[in-house]
Formats: C-alpha cells, structure tokens, sequence
C-alpha cells in the first residue's frame, strides 16, 4: 500500500528548476501514476504560437487538475484549466499543457491503451 500527499509532493515540484517538473508517484506493466508541474510564462522559444505538443500512441492519460491554472490544447484547440477538473487524453492524442497565471499542477495516470 502507497498513501501520498499530494500537496507535499505539488509543493516539492514547485521549487524544482526548469519548465517541467516531473516526479513518478507508482509504476506497474502497463500503468504508471505521478505529479508534475508545468512552470507559468514558458513557451515554446522555436515559435511561442505552436504548442510544443506531444503524444503517448498506446497510453491514455487521465489528469486531474490539483493547482494552478492553465491550457490544454489539442489538435489546436484551447481549453481553460482550472483547479478540481479532470481530463481524459485517448492514446494518440496529440496535447500540450501550458501554465497561464501560475504553475499548473497535475496529478496524473498513464494507462496502456492495448495491454497484450
């Protein structure tokens, strides 16, 4: 049995350095759960009006906003996050989050799409 607190841990990636902080909370065959922290005021600096965008082709990804404020863009199209939302990425969907005002804090999971 794992219990975390995950303020303790949203408040550890706060102080990390760099536009991401990142920290793996449980990982299994086929499942891994963590934190991380997207840093306000960072943009993508080969162009700041393309989403640096990425994708897990067998992973959907369900977050859950625990702090801050931010955007989720997909297939270029924004979304406003909030504190207490929670998303669901299919496997292959193409996102980026981004912090606005102050860091975005998600607590995420990874799930294999097509477990074999």
């Amino acid at each position: 049995m794992n219990v975390f607190d995950l303020e303790k841990e949203a408040e550890r990636l706060r102080r990390t350095e760099g536009e991401i902080g990142h920290h793996t909370l449980v990982e299994r065959p086929g499942y891994r759960a963590g934190i991380v922290r997207f840093r306000r005021g960072k943009t993508n600096p080969e162009d700041p009006e393309k989403p640096k965008e990425v994708t897990h082709p067998d992973l959907d990804v369900l977050a859950h906003v625990i702090g801050g404020s931010g955007t989720l863009t997909v297939r270029g199209e924004s979304r406003k996050l909030v504190s207490g939302m929670v998303l669901h990425l299919p496997a292959g969907t193409p996102h980026d989050f981004a912090a606005v005002n102050e860091d975005l804090v998600l607590f995420y999971t990874q799930i294999q799409a097509n477990p074999e």
